[in-house]
């Protein structure tokens, strides 16, 4: 009963960040192929760190998923086993938490750049 309940939360919160890294997924930054020497457009400080958290988040929503998929199947595998259910709650919380520091990264850094784009510094 409850290892069922756990798969099933475990698997409505993958499918939900599955569907949350395709909602998150911006078009790649944009390069100037002209007969200039190829530049990116990222000119200032606010678009480098919204670009590279953008390629940080491209990698851990998919690692975040996996983890939180392995911890599920550490559940179902554990049957009953006091150290394994252990090992399995531990998986499942680092899991956790690694998802919540990596979406909480991607507020803090739209809350930053909203704020400088509130103020009217350059934000692209």
């Amino acid at each position: 009963m409850v290892r069922d309940l756990i798969w099933q939360l475990l698997l409505i919160l993958s499918f939900w960040l599955f569907s949350l890294s395709s909602a998150l997924a911006d078009s790649p930054p944009k390069i100037n192929l002209s007969a200039e020497p190829i530049t990116p457009t990222i000119h200032s400080i606010p678009e480098f760190i919204q670009s590279i958290l953008h390629i940080v988040l491209q990698i851990g929503i998919p690692v975040a998923a996996f983890f939180l998929l392995y911890s599920g199947f550490l559940f179902l595998t554990a049957q009953g086993n006091d150290t394994k259910l252990t090992s399995a709650k531990n998986a499942f919380l680092w899991a956790v938490i690694g998802t919540a520091v990596l979406f909480g990264s991607w507020l803090l850094a739209n809350a930053i750049v909203g704020t400088i784009a509130q103020i009217g510094g350059p934000t692209g």
